[in-house]
This record gives structure tokens, sequence and C-alpha cells, in this order.
């Protein structure tokens, strides 16, 4: 399936979110092991800008939720994340549980995003990646390199929205426990 992806060479950043199973070495742990049964709806949007398929991973422009803390936190129920620059709190819980035995996230750790996360009732699905290193391109171009750890989901609150919930983002603040999240736009390399 790797030598499939990379004759590929261009795929949606969509793909970050296929629920299926991935494949699991190295540079292509964001990679459906299979395609079969899966409706295109729901694996791929291709009108979403695209990403490049290079040896070290994914090579595509994101829009990240960047970790701060300094503690790791595992992730076996929700996490609430403080996001002052959003003026908002961040309700994230993992999917798919069996992906991986454990998902521990910590400083430097990313939520890697389609679209920008909006303050919103409903999810927004995404990616937790754990930093590498940095990789270059065949332009020479350098890009952090970040490998998949899991498909998670996040919810957005605002004051707005949180006070028509009949709540309040300081009721929420008290299970951030500390942790914030810098959101961030950049091209990065997914492993």
């Amino acid at each position: 399936m790797e030598r499939l992806w990379l004759m590929v060479r261009r795929i949606p950043r969509s793909i970050i979110i296929h629920a299926g199973p991935k494949l699991s070495n190295r540079g292509f742990r964001w990679a459906p092991r299979s395609l079969l049964s899966q409706r295109a709806t729901n694996i791929m949007d291709f009108v979403d800008g695209g990403c490049d398929i290079i040896k070290q991973g994914l090579r595509g422009h994101f829009h990240l939720l960047l970790i701060d803390t300094a503690k790791h936190l595992r992730t076996d129920g929700p996490l609430f994340f403080d996001c002052p620059k959003l003026d908002s709190l961040v309700i994230f819980e993992r999917l798919k549980k069996s992906e991986n035995t454990t998902l521990n996230l910590y400083k430097g750790c990313v939520l890697a995003f389609v679209g920008p996360p909006k303050p919103a009732t409903e999810w927004h699905l995404g990616a937790a990646l754990t930093p590498l290193t940095s990789c270059e391109d065949e332009q020479g171009r350098q890009y952090p390199l970040m490998e998949y750890k899991a498909l998670v989901r996040i919810q957005v609150y605002s004051e707005e929205l949180a006070l028509r919930e009949g709540l309040t983002l300081e009721d929420f603040r008290e299970k951030a426990c500390g942790v914030s999240c810098i959101p961030l736009e950049t091209d990065i390399v997914i492993s």
C-alpha cells in the first residue's frame, strides 16, 4: 500500500481524519491500510487544497493547536484546554482507542485540523501528533516532522456558546488545570 501512496503523490488533507486502520511504518502512519469499503465522501474532500506525499510522510498546510503544558496528559477521558488566543475553551477526546494502547500528550504535541477550529456545538475531527524533528524536501525546505498518533475530536466553546448552554467558561477552566493550547497555521510533514 505504501507504494500506491507514493505513486499517488498528491492527496486531500482530509486523509488525516480517515477513521480506518492505518499503516504502521514510519512516514505512512497517517495512511489508511485500505480504501476498500469506504465511501469517498467519508474519506477525502478533493477540493481542500491537498498534500504532497513524500518519502518522509504527508506534507501539507494544516491548522494546529499546540499543547502548552508542563505535564504529560493521559487521554483515557475528555481533556479541557484553555485557548486564550481564541478566547475559548477546547474539549478534547480521543477516538478509536484501539489505534494505540496509550496516547500521552505533552508540551510540543499538536492537534492538526483541515480547517480552523471555531466555536461550535459540532465536533471538529483531527489528528493528534507528537514532535519528531524536522525534515527537508527535495528543494531543501525545512518542515517540522510530526508523528501521527491518533484520530481525535475537539469542541471549541466561546463564552457566548457556553452561556447559551447555561454555563460559563470559568466552569470549564477549572477542569483545564493550567493546560492551554495555542492556535497555529503552518506547513508540516506528518509521518
